[in-house]
């Protein structure tokens, strides 16, 4: 009898339970430094299943070009994004998509913390709705924090944010950025395409607070405080 062994060297995921099944592996930490390749788009629906709720999520994700899409809607939760926390990650090609409300803040298209993490090739089409009476939305289109806590850098390289963040705080529209709040990054070949309802603020970033180093970034709409250099929908095409 002819047997043929096939040995994956990473964990595959085509379905919400994929997702699940990882999610439940990092949480429970199983194993945090696990590499994963995406083989088709995922559409996670309206059930919030967070990557790297308990433990950082360690190790590469390649979403191969495909879109991790989502419409959730998180009452009054905070700190909100498909990835809550990776450390020492890599995550390229992937593509998230769809929207998140809540009533709270910290909400992020892609990741809402990051530490010593390589972002590469990555866009990120999210509409993010939050604030309430007491805070600001405090919100980025991919990134949350990003080495706040330890001075850590984290790279982005050939990122692209679309999508929109809505403040709905009674307060001023404060504590937006165009890809990363709270950072230590370094961007380079990033653009910024989203739309926002930011205030000339000082404490609005189109790219990044913090210490931030930017090269060869652009953005259509400002969010805030000017970072990268303009560009223009003609120049786009």
């Amino acid at each position: 009898v002819e047997i043929t062994l096939t040995e994956q060297d990473c964990f595959t995921i085509a379905t919400v339970d994929d997702w699940k099944e990882l999610c439940n592996i990092v949480g429970n930490d199983e194993q945090k430094a696990i590499d994963v390749k995406m083989t088709q788009d995922i559409d996670l629906g309206s059930e919030i299943v967070m990557l790297g709720t308990n433990h950082g999520y360690q190790g590469t994700f390649d979403g191969q070009g495909y879109t991790l899409s989502f419409d959730w809607d998180a009452g009054s939760m905070i700190s909100i994004a498909p990835f809550k926390r990776v450390d020492e990650a890599t995550i390229k090609n992937l593509r998230t998509q769809g929207q998140i409300t809540t009533n709270g803040s910290g909400l992020s298209g892609l990741v809402y913390a990051a530490a010593h993490s390589t972002f590469f090739s990555c866009v990120s089409d999210v509409k993010l709705t939050g604030g309430n009476d007491k805070r600001p939305i405090e919100a980025a289109g991919m990134i949350g924090t990003a080495g706040a806590l330890d001075g850590s850098d984290c790279t982005l390289i050939d990122c692209i944010v679309k999508g929109s963040i809505t403040n709905r705080s009674p307060k001023t529209s404060i504590a937006m950025a165009g890809l990363s709040f709270a950072t230590y990054n370094t961007m380079t070949n990033c653009l910024y395409l989203g739309t926002n309802n930011a205030e000339s603020d000082e404490r609005n970033y189109t790219f990044g607070s913090g210490t931030v180093k930017l090269k060869n970034c652009h953005y259509l709409n400002p969010c805030g405080t000017l970072q990268g250099e303009p560009i223009t929908v003609a120049q786009l095409r």
